[in-house]
């Protein structure tokens, strides 16, 4: 097996901090609202932008019940979201997005998933979603490791192991993509890569972090 750059598999932690625990009123697990037949043009919008996401949330922080005391509904309400980092694919009229949450208390990134209905964007109460990923046929993620390779490939003195390299970068086959999880403080998203390379088949566990632009960057950076 080739000494590729890749670290031992093995499951991200999940963080939990008390702004989780105060919204967890509008994440809290419940079944989603009963679709209706699509009312927007043939091509609609592929994700909310930060202004109809926050009014989403804000829509929904309104349509729940009042907190047991004024200082858990000042609490609740000094929720907001800050910034919407990337948005997954559009399935039908649902979409999911990695955003940042703030309050008095810090700040946490979380996964919210978007209905758009009636020509708007609406906020589905679900709780624990999987954040969107380098796409499910593996076709980023796949790109993002050959490019990683081919550029450490000429850093390496030992003649061997940059030919290692390079040829992993020219014929590495992303397998699976699984058990993605959210960094809550960072915002990264860690998963299960399987990777079929010319000496054999790998496993790690792999860290991408998404850009503003809908893209993705493998992590860490060199």
């Amino acid at each position: 097996m080739p000494a590729l750059p890749f670290p031992p598999r093995h499951r991200a932690a999940r963080l939990s901090l008390p702004l989780l625990c105060l919204a967890w009123p509008l994440l809290a697990a419940a079944a989603p609202p009963p679709s209706t037949p699509p009312s927007t043009p043939a091509s609609p919008p592929a994700a909310p932008t930060l202004d109809q996401a926050i009014a989403a949330q804000r829509a929904a922080l309104a349509a729940e019940s009042p907190a047991a005391t004024p200082m858990g509904q000042a609490l609740v309400e000094s929720i907001r979201l800050s910034e919407l980092r990337l948005c997954g694919p559009l399935r039908e009229d649902r979409v999911d997005c990695i955003v940042r949450l703030e309050s008095g208390l810090g700040g946490a990134y979380q996964t919210y998933r978007f209905q758009r209905r009636d020509g708007a964007w609406i906020l589905l109460p679900l709780a624990d979603l999987a954040p969107p990923a380098p796409s499910r046929t593996q076709a980023q993620a796949q790109a993002l490791l050959r490019a990683d390779l081919l550029l450490r490939a000429p850093r390496l003195d030992d003649t061997e192991q940059r030919g290692r390299y390079e040829r992993a970068a020219a014929s590495l086959i992303v397998s699976a993509l699984e058990g993605c999880e959210l960094d809550r403080d960072e915002g990264r998203v860690s998963c299960d890569v399987g990777m079929r390379l010319p000496e054999g088949d790998d496993q790690a566990t792999l860290r991408f972090v998404p850009q503003a632009d809908g893209t993705w960057r493998l992590d860490p950076p060199r």
